[in-house]
């Protein structure tokens, strides 16, 4: 009996392209075959089969994890988010609290010291946030590599805490002659900030700031017009040899 339940279980999932996994108390041993051109393992013991798993659904999630990988992650990622959602939180809350504060003032008649306490709460609590992302939005959180498009993906935070995406190729990175405050790169005119220590594989901070590339001393240009300067100085001179001869 338990031969054949195991016998229409394979036909059923072969028919719905379906893998079976731990199955409880049913030993049973499983061929290596071949599903949308997905080849399986055989396997050398029984296993216990518990539910059934879309073959389709793993390869996309498959797809998912190997279609990019994490090569760089900011140590200070986790303090930058927490102190941006504590600032807003305070912010947040210390602009509710002003509409009470003002009907108590009404009450006791200090109209003035309260609306003095307002305009600094106020203050405060919009310019505490714009101040923390003005720093903060040019750390780079997370940095991803796309193998299959050669692509890279950078992670910041936004004003509100949330992640925003910059897809670059290191075409778009430009390296300034002086850093700037936290700033040693600009990727599609956005500064940005990367440290070399933490990527884990140094290869691609050396491919994204374009080290690997031949050093630009940015010679030519003056040599260019140097070397103008006494084309004309020459063709001047000649010029007033011939008049003289004449």
């Amino acid at each position: 009996i338990l031969l054949n339940m195991t016998f229409m279980l394979r036909a059923c999932a072969s028919q719905k392209g379906l893998i079976i996994k731990d199955f409880n108390h049913l030993k049973c041993r499983i061929l290596s075959y071949v599903i949308h051109d997905h080849n399986f393992e055989r396997y050398s013991a029984a296993h216990n089969i518990r539910f059934f798993h879309n073959i389709n659904s793993f390869s996309q999630d498959h797809q998912k994890t190997t279609e990019r990988t994490e090569i760089y992650y900011g140590p200070l990622t986790k303090q930058i988010k927490f102190l941006k959602l504590f600032s807003l939180l305070t912010s947040s809350s210390g602009l509710m609290v002003q509409p009470f504060l003002y009907l108590k003032a009404i009450e006791n008649d200090n109209v003035g010291v309260v609306l003095g306490l307002f305009a600094c709460i106020g203050l405060f609590a919009i310019t505490t946030p714009l101040l923390i992302h003005m720093i903060t939005k040019k750390y780079i959180t997370h940095l991803y590599y796309n193998a299959n498009e050669d692509i890279y993906i950078a992670n910041t935070y936004s004003l509100f805490a949330r992640t925003k995406k910059l897809t670059f190729t290191p075409n778009d990175v430009v390296v300034p002659d002086v850093d700037g405050m936290f700033t040693n790169c600009i990727i599609k005119n956005i500064p940005l900030f990367l440290e070399q220590k933490f990527f884990y594989d140094s290869s691609h901070y050396i491919r994204i700031m374009g080290y690997d590339k031949p050093i630009d001393f940015k010679l030519h240009n003056d040599f260019n017009r140097i070397a103008t300067l006494h084309c004309k100085e020459e063709n001047q001179n000649d010029c007033k040899e011939d008049k003289n001869k004449k």
